[in-house]
C-alpha cells in the first residue's frame, strides 16, 4: 500500500492541517489596513495562549535560523558573557551564533543524545555571576531529546539570568509554560508541532524584556532584526517588513485548532504518540537514541545499522510515499556530525501524532528493514497499538476508515 500523497513523518516541516491548506487558497489579504491589523492581532493573542505568556509576540517572516539570529542579536551585545547549553546540532548553532554577534559564550556541553544536566547548569551559573543570559534548546531536533527547561528556568531565576529558549520543535506539542517557567524570550515555529506551513517564526517576549526594549528612531543593522523596530512600528498595524499575510492567517487557523483541542489534551496526545513510536521501533529490534525519560513527544531519533540511513529513507519514500528524516551533518567544515549514516528521525508532531499515521509508518519501516536483510525481532505495529489501546476509544474509532481514504 502507498499513500496517495507524500506523508511527512518528518522532524519538520510537518504535515499541515487541511484547514490550514484551505486558507492558502483564499484571496491574498493586503499587509496593511484595519482588516489586516485585526487579523494579525487576533493571531498574536491566540499565540500568547500557546506560549502561556502575557508578554508580546513578534511574528518573524522567516525560518527558525534567521529568527534565532534575530533573538541573539537583540539579547547579546559585544562582550556579553552568555551561558549556552548544548547537546546537539541546534545548541551548537546557538553557541556559534553568540560568538558571531560578539558574545562570550560559556559552554555547557552534554553528550549527544543526553538531556542537559541541570546541576551542571547551576554550577556554571553560580560560578559565572556576571553572565547575562542562559540559552537553551527545549527539544534538540537532531537527537529527539527533550531538555529540562522548567528546572533550568528555576536556575535562571535563582541566579538572576535572562532565560532564552528555542522551542522550535516543541511549541504546541510539549508542555511549555513561558511565564510559569521564568522564560524571558521564547522562539517557536509554524510548521513543526503546530502543523501550519513554514517560513514563519513566532517569538514571544516576556513583559520585563519588552519593557526594556527602547523605542528609538535609529535601529541596529539590519533594522528589521531590531526588537525596537517591531515595537515602534506596531502602531497602525505597520511592520518593519512586508508580512506574508496568507502564512499568518494559515498559522492562525492552526493555532485555533490547537486551542480547540485543549493544550493539556494536545500535550498528552504527543506524549502517547512518542511512546507508541518508541515502543514500535524497539519491538522491531532497533534502539532509540535518548533514554525513555528524556525522549521528546514530537520526534524520535532511531539508531539504524551503520551506513543504512540513506537506503532506508529512499525505500520508505519509493515504496510507501512516506518521508522520514535523516541525521544532520556538521556545522563547520571538518567538524563532527550528529549520527551521520546511522540515524533516522521520525516526526510525530501536530496532525501526524496519531495512530492513523504512526501505524503505517512503522509497518513500512518493518518492510523496508526486511528488504535490507535486517533481522526483525517483533511487530512494531502491535507494540504501538498496545500503547494506543490504553488511550480513549476515540483515538482508535474511525482510524481504519481514515486510512482507507488516504491509501490506494
Amino acid at each position: 500500500m502507498q499513500f496517495r500523497r507524500r506523508l511527512h513523518m518528518l522532524p519538520g516541516p510537518s504535515e499541515p492541517y487541511p484547514e490550514v491548506l484551505e486558507k492558502l487558497q483564499r484571496q491574498v489579504l493586503p499587509h496593511y489596513g484595519p482588516e489586516w491589523e485585526e487579523a494579525f492581532n487576533r493571531v498574536c493573542e491566540d499565540l500568547k495562549k500557546i506560549f502561556q505568556t502575557k508578554g508580546e509576540i513578534i511574528l518573524y517572516p522567516g525560518s527558525g535560523e534567521p529568527a534565532t539570529h534575530m533573538v541573539i542579536a537583540n539579547m547579546v551585545k559585544p562582550g556579553d558573557k552568555v551561558i549556552t547549553l548544548t547537546n546537539g546540532f541546534f545548541g551548537d548553532h546557538i553557541n556559534l551564533a553568540v560568538k558571531a554577534y560578539g558574545g562570550n559564550p560559556i559552554l555547557v556541553r552534554q553528550g549527544f543524545g543526553e538531556a542537559i544536566d541541570p546541576e551542571r547548569v547551576r554550577k556554571t551559573a553560580v560560578k559565572h555571576k556576571d553572565a547575562k543570559c542562559i540559552f537553551a534548546v527545549h527539544v534538540e531536533t537532531s537527537s529527539g531529546v527533550e531538555n529540562p527547561i522548567r528546572e533550568i528556568g528555576e536556575i535562571a531565576e535563582d541566579t538572576g539570568k535572562t532565560y532564552v529558549v528555542d522551542a522550535i520543535a516543541s511549541l504546541g506539542g510539549c508542555m511549555l509554560k513561558m511565564d510559569g517557567w521564568n522564560i524571558d524570550v521564547c522562539l517557536g515555529y509554524a510548521s513543526k508541532a503546530l502543523s501550519s506551513i513554514h517560513v514563519l517564526s513566532p517569538i514571544a517576549i516576556g513583559s520585563e524584556v519588552w519593557k526594556g526594549v527602547e523605542e528609538k528612531p535609529e535601529y541596529m543593522k539590519p533594522y528589521f532584526m531590531d526588537f525596537s523596530a517591531w515595537k515602534y512600528m506596531t502602531w497602525g498595524g505597520i511592520h518593519p517588513v512586508t508580512m506574508p499575510t496568507t502564512n499568518v492567517l494559515a498559522l492562525g487557523e492552526a493555532v485555533k485548532i490547537a486551542l480547540r483541542e485543549g493544550m493539556k489534551n494536545r500535550f498528552e496526545r504527543h506524549h502517547v504518540a512518542g511512546k507508541a513510536v518508541r515502543a514500535g521501533v524497539r519491538a522491531i529490534g532497533l534502539k532509540v537514541l535518548p533514554k525513555e525519560q528524556e525522549a521528546a513527544g514530537t520526534l524520535t531519533a532511531v539508531k539504524v545499522p551503520k551506513g543504512s540511513e540513506d537506503e532506508i529513507r529512499r525505500l520508505m519514500m519509493e515504496e510507501f510515499n512516506i518521508m522520514v528524516g535523516g541525521s544532520l551533518g556538521g556545522l563547520v567544515k571538518g567538524g563532527g556530525t550528529y549520527g551521520k549514516g546511522e540515524l533516522i528521525r521520525i516526526g510525530h508532531m501536530g496532525l501526524v501524532a496519531s495512530p492513523e499515521y504512526i501505524v503505517p509508518t512503522l509497518a513500512a519501516l518493518e518492510q523496508v528493514l526486511s528488504e535490507i536483510e535486517f533481522q526483525i525481532e517483533g511487530s512494531g505495529v502491535e507494540a504501538a497499538m498496545e500503547i494506543f489501546k490504553r488511550r480513549p476509544t476515540e483515538w482508535i474509532n474511525g482510524m481504519f476508515a481514515r486510512l482507507r481514504e488516504r491509501y490506494i
